[in-house]
């Protein structure tokens, strides 16, 4: 007797919908536990910098100085020192560093691209840009006008105690930070930040549950384009969002650091998806390997079991996940299978001669 498929199709949307629960409370969790575990590692490499290096930083010239005393004064002071600030200046940077991306891709330049002959689905702008359009209507519009109405928090580490509300009292620091203090500090919050996702990222493909229903989105597209950046389930964006915040506060960098990273890592994650052999993410893979670059992460479209670190390698070259360790490992099972089905096939064929 053969089963209804509708009955069927019910199942399945009834399995679909117990699990999703499941997954929702499983990637919380690991995003709370991973965050715990990059809070305390944050504020170790804090006290670790703070005893090696910010007695040095504490006198010598400050080349950011005008700049920052710029920044800080009227007209600019009332956007600056707004609690809105951070939040509001990585949405609108968000679009900024996609445009050049997506630019290229309506010119369709195809020299440069990654994957030039992969299929893409007609709608992918109006696709990806809709998802995009849904978090900002229901997610980050929402968190800013509670920013605007609470007049807080304070997302800068440097006047402790921190402030939830009513913080326009709160004062910008009157010190630039020292140029070789701003690199440090933005470098450590690279590798915190890359070190924490890595791990999000890698347990959401390792778990089938957790890919299906929250990561799988992200992967809608093989060959990723600019706007496939913030292509996510709200759960991923969430993450990304917080340590992109907790990471600098941890370790109390100034706020122009602060700001530094935010545009850095912005810039970096678009041309992480951009789909183009080109601009400063294939320079600095070249001057430093560790570093990823847009092939690294377009790699992992393509192959989804490798490269899980968004900016760096060494932890995926370590633990063999590179794309080029896994597709070897890959071909060479393969091999090893095309050769066991070539014997057995022999073996056969010499049983039915026999047998003749």
């Amino acid at each position: 007797m053969r089963a209804d498929p509708l009955y069927l199709r019910d199942a399945a949307r009834m399995l679909h919908l117990g699990e999703l629960p499941v997954a929702t409370v499983g990637s919380l969790a690991v995003t709370a536990v991973i965050s715990i575990a990059q809070l305390a590692v944050t504020y170790a490499c804090r006290t670790l910098l703070g005893a090696v290096w910010q007695p040095a930083s504490s006198t010598g010239p400050r080349l950011l100085q005008p700049l920052w005393a710029t920044l800080t004064s009227p007209p600019y002071e009332a956007y600056t020192a707004s609690p809105l600030f951070p939040g509001m200046v990585s949405m609108l940077f968000y679009f900024v560093a996609c445009s050049p991306w997506a630019v290229l891709d309506l010119l369709r330049v195809r020299r440069f691209k990654s994957q030039p002959d992969a299929p893409q689905r007609p709608d992918a702008w109006q696709h990806t840009l809709g998802l995009t359009a849904k978090h900002h209507l229901l997610l980050i519009f929402p968190g800013l006008y509670l920013s605007f109405r609470s007049r807080g928090p304070w997302l800068y580490h440097h006047a402790p105690p921190i402030c939830w509300e009513q913080c326009d009292g709160m004062r910008l620091p009157s010190l630039a930070p020292r140029l070789d203090e701003l690199l440090l500090h933005v470098a450590a919050c690279f590798v915190i930040f890359d070190a924490a996702y890595g791990l999000w990222h890698w347990l959401h493909h390792r778990s089938p549950l957790l890919y299906k229903h929250i990561h799988s989105i992200h992967h809608e597209y093989h060959a990723p384009f600019a706007w496939v950046t913030q292509h996510e389930h709200a759960l991923e964006l969430l993450p990304v969002s917080l340590w992109s915040m907790t990471v600098p506060i941890g370790l109390g960098v100034h706020p122009l650091t602060q700001w530094v990273w935010l545009f850095a890592a912005i810039w970096a994650s678009v041309e992480a998806h951009c789909g183009y052999q080109l601009g400063g993410g294939v320079l600095l893979h070249r001057l430093l390997p560790a570093w990823s670059g847009p092939r690294g992460h377009d790699d992992h479209h393509k192959l989804p079991r490798s490269n899980f670190q968004p900016f760096f390698n060494y932890f995926d070259r370590a633990f063999g996940q590179t794309y080029e360790q896994v597709s070897r490992r890959e071909a060479e099972a393969r091999g090893v299978a095309r050769g066991k089905a070539a014997a057995e096939g022999g073996a056969e064929a010499r049983r039915e001669a026999k047998r003749e």
